[in-house]
C-alpha cells in the first residue's frame, strides 16, 4: 500500500512539473500542490511558508484549511532551532518532526494557540534552494498525535523540492522580465518597457504620442542627472 501511495505522488508530481514547466503561474501552484498534500496525506492540513532572507522571519504563502487566527498569529516569526516544527527546519535546514505538539519543547512559547486551533502534530521540510539558501518550510499540521511513516516523510520531501524548484523559475523569470524592460546603468524602464507602460497606463484615454512628447519636453528642459531622477521616479511609481 505505501509504495503504491509513493508511486501516485511521484505521479503527481511530475504532473505538476509538467504544468510548471508550461507556465503555472504561482497561485496555481500554490493551490495544486496544498490540494495533493492533502489528499496523499489524508485529514491533515497542510503549510507553505516562505523565509524572509534579510529578517530571518517566516511569512505565510498559503495555508488555506488553517484557522485565519492561526495563521495571523505565526506572521512573521523568526526561525530558531526550538521554534515550533516550521521555525527549526528552516533554522537547522532539516526535516522537523512533532509527533505530539502538547509534549515537546519548540511549541511550549505557543501551546495556548496550538490548543485554541486543536494541532497537536506538526512535520516541517525546509524548501532550499539550488545554492543551498532556505526558502521557507513546507509542513503538515494534524489534529491528533502522530509520527510519519518512512513514505509520508519521502512524499513530503518531495513536494518540498518540487516547491523549490518551482521559487526559483519564478525568480529567474522576474530576474529576466527585470533585465530586459530596464536601463542596465540607471535601472530606469528602457525605452520599450516605457512606451508598454504608457499604453498600459492610458488604457487608450489619449494619444500615446501625446504622452511621449511630454515625457520629452519635461526631459529635454532637465539635466543628465535629473532625467535619472525623473525616470527612477517615473519607474517606481508604475511598479
Amino acid at each position: 500500500m505505501d509504495k503504491d501511495r509513493l508511486l501516485d505522488a511521484h505521479r503527481a508530481v511530475n504532473r505538476l512539473l509538467g504544468k510548471l514547466a508550461l507556465g503555472m503561474e504561482r497561485d496555481s501552484l500554490n493551490h495544486e500542490v496544498i490540494k495533493l498534500s492533502e489528499r496523499l496525506f489524508g485529514k491533515r492540513q497542510a503549510s507553505i511558508l516562505r523565509l524572509h532572507p534579510d529578517t530571518n522571519t517566516l511569512h505565510l504563502e498559503f495555508a488555506p484549511h488553517l484557522p485565519d487566527f492561526y495563521n495571523q498569529a505565526i506572521e512573521g516569526v523568526a526561525i530558531g532551532p526550538q521554534i515550533g516544527s516550521c521555525g527549526a527546519a528552516a533554522f537547522l535546514k532539516q526535516t522537523v518532526v512533532v509527533s505530539d505538539i502538547d509534549h515537546h519543547v519548540n511549541w511550549a512559547p505557543f501551546l495556548e494557540l496550538t490548543q485554541q486551533a486543536q494541532l497537536r502534530a506538526c512535520w516541517s521540510v525546509p524548501i532550499i534552494a539550488s545554492d543551498g539558501y532556505v526558502l521557507g518550510t513546507f509542513a503538515v499540521y494534524s489534529n491528533t498525535p502522530s509520527e510519519p511513516h518512512p513514505y509520508e516523510l519521502e512524499v513530503l520531501e518531495m513536494l518540498a523540492a518540487l516547491y523549490a524548484v518551482a521559487l526559483e523559475k519564478y525568480r529567474l523569470e522576474e530576474q529576466l522580465h527585470f533585465h530586459a524592460s530596464r536601463d542596465p546603468l540607471t535601472h530606469c524602464f528602457n525605452r520599450r518597457a516605457l512606451l508598454t507602460e504608457v499604453d498600459r497606463k492610458i488604457n487608450g484615454k489619449c494619444g500615446r504620442n501625446a504622452v511621449v512628447g511630454c515625457f520629452l519636453l519635461i526631459l529635454m528642459s532637465l539635466s543628465t542627472s535629473m532625467i535619472v531622477l525623473f525616470m527612477r521616479l517615473v519607474t517606481k511609481s508604475w511598479c
